[in-house]
């Protein structure tokens, strides 16, 4: 693999580069919290696909799955509201 900065190759398994000294994005993987974010909040995990899609294509693939999951939970979570409703209105 050869460092974006300095352009010397290095190890996949590294972090920083021992070159230059610069983080190699693609060794970090997705925290939970990203992961959830991503799922509580789609339109946030949206934004967080397109500014990791120039860094990190693989982060980003998996960012926007956790947001297809999110919107997909919310779409569900709607539709059970609406019809739980109709059912309570006219149970009375």
């Amino acid at each position: 693999m050869i460092c974006k900065y300095c352009e010397n190759e290095i190890s996949k398994n590294t972090n920083i580069c021992p070159h230059c000294g610069m983080i190699n994005s693609e060794y970090f993987k997705l925290s939970f919290g990203s992961k959830l974010i991503a799922l509580v909040f789609p339109i946030v995990g949206v934004c967080m696909f397109f500014i990791m899609n120039s860094k990190n294509k693989a982060n980003s693939r998996k960012i926007l799955s956790w947001t297809i999951y999110g919107f997909i939970s919310w779409i569900f979570l709607y539709i059970t509201a609406f019809f739980m409703g109709i059912i309570l209105a006219f149970q009375i």
